[in-house]
């Protein structure tokens, strides 16, 4: 969308303003896919007329009111263990190693502890599933994390990380 509206200020001595015609009456053109984009129809009308500040705010209007439908749908668990907000996740900004940052962002979207396997607790057929884990190392306890959490122990623990990098680096209390 944001390229839509780009490609309408244009000047008229580009390439782009002179196809645009062509394009428009193309039936396989991508222009036509890009103008049937649910962002678009969102723009006030006219589209073309955008400014950037409208843009923006119609952006962030949009994508707050998608994330707040998917949250609300019973099978994203997943996304509901993570921030009730859009933001840049702090565990993309905080300093660990590289093989901390893939364990914790793939604890975060679900896919760890990857496909179940026997658990080492040699419980009867216990597997190692996120519930599992979470009892047989009595992550409660650890990370003195309330029972009542409704989310697991670990996402309520990144859920309580700084939401924005500090300004200055020596205010960089992690």
């Amino acid at each position: 969308t944001k390229l839509l509206v780009r490609a309408y200020d244009l000047p008229s001595d580009t390439l782009l303003h002179q196809l645009r015609p062509y394009l428009v009456t193309t039936r396989d053109s991508q222009w036509n896919t890009l103008h049937k984009s649910n962002l678009w129809n969102t723009l006030p009308l006219p589209c073309q007329d955008t400014d950037r500040h409208a843009l923006k705010i119609a952006t962030t209007q949009f994508r707050t009111t998608n994330f707040t439908n998917m949250l609300t749908k019973p099978n994203n668990i997943c996304l509901a263990a993570c921030r009730p907000y859009i933001c840049i996740d702090p565990i993309l900004w905080l300093p660990m190693t590289t093989k901390e940052r893939s364990r914790v962002v793939r604890w975060r979207i679900g896919f760890l502890p990857g496909k179940p396997v026997p658990c080492w607790c040699h419980r009867d057929g216990a597997l190692t599933t996120t519930t599992h884990l979470i009892e047989c190392f009595h992550l409660h306890a650890i990370l003195e994390v309330p029972d009542t959490a409704t989310i697991d122990p670990i996402s309520f623990v990144l859920n309580k990380l700084p939401k924005k990098p500090p300004k200055e680096q020596r205010h960089q209390q992690y």
